[in-house]
């Protein structure tokens, strides 16, 4: 039986108290392998609604198992792994190394919190994404791949390498705020908890976090998607974001909102769950 957490000492978090680079590690590999696994039919669904404006939430997976089968659900696994594990491998050692290295083990200010995640995200997105032009290929079904290497070798030569950063202002106007968002609400939700149970305590700040980061940035998403998956119809951020709204409307920008902001939930609360579990009892 692993022993009871400590409280959280004033000004100070246990999570970061006993964090190291390797915890960090090792939590970001095993939550980015299970929710990656377990939530890949949320991906596909959100990626579906946003490239194909005549499907609902009610009709999305029907139409998702017609024409590609059960194994559809799970289309673009593959780089979503490429790209989860590399991203959350990467992503708490960082953040741990930077606010340790800037306020130790205490709490960092709010706008400290939104700097350092959104700016450790900003990194990883400009690294990892190829991956995720990749994966969204693979999840709308347009273009027919063998691997992902493959995929990014014809993208390539089909299309130019500017083709695998397709996206990339949407996705880093998307991710830096919420990443800041997400980390900071994080941190400022647990530190108002009763700090009883830690592993109650992640998981209800990592569901509250997610929730209002979704809400505030899934636009941004929206335009990304539909970049990446039609370059030659979406070139630019400003001509992606007129184009959306003069053929669908206002909601175009929250389409796939239910499926994307599902998966965050469940991505975030699971992946806080485990760092905290890991760095706590390990």
């Amino acid at each position: 039986m692993p022993a009871e957490a400590e409280p959280d000492q004033p000004g100070e978090i246990n999570t970061l108290v006993n964090a190291t680079v390797m915890k960090s590690l090792y939590s970001g590999v095993s939550s980015a392998f299970v929710n990656t696994i377990a939530l890949q039919p949320l991906e596909v669904a959100k990626t579906q609604l946003q490239t194909n404006h005549s499907l609902s939430l009610r009709s999305v997976f029907p139409h998702i198992v017609t024409n590609y089968g059960a194994r559809g659900l799970w289309r673009g696994t593959t780089p979503s792994l490429y790209r989860n594990i590399s991203g959350l491998s990467l992503f708490y050692p960082l953040l741990y190394t930077v606010q340790s290295r800037f306020f130790g083990n205490t709490k960092p200010p709010v706008y400290a919190s939104f700097v350092i995640g959104g700016g450790t995200r900003a990194v990883l997105c400009i690294l990892l994404c190829p991956f995720t032009v990749i994966k969204t290929r693979f999840e709308s079904g347009n273009g027919v791949y063998k691997s992902v290497l493959d995929a990014g070798i014809s993208i390539r030569r089909a299309e130019g390498w500017r083709s695998l950063y397709a996206g990339i202002v949407p996705t880093l106007v998307r991710d830096i705020p919420y990443t800041g968002l997400h980390v900071m609400f994080y941190w400022e939700f647990k530190s108002r908890l009763p700090a009883k149970n830690v592993l109650l305590d992640s998981t209800i700040a990592g569901f509250l976090s997610s929730l209002f980061a979704c809400m505030l940035t899934h636009p941004f998403d929206v335009l990304k998607t539909n970049m990446q998956n039609h370059p030659v119809e979406y070139p630019t951020f400003r001509q992606t974001l007129t184009r959306l709204y003069s053929r669908y409307g206002l909601s175009s920008y929250y389409a796939g909102f239910l499926p994307r902001t599902g998966r965050k939930i469940l991505l975030s609360s699971v992946t806080w769950l485990v760092f905290e579990y890991i760095v706590t009892y390990f």
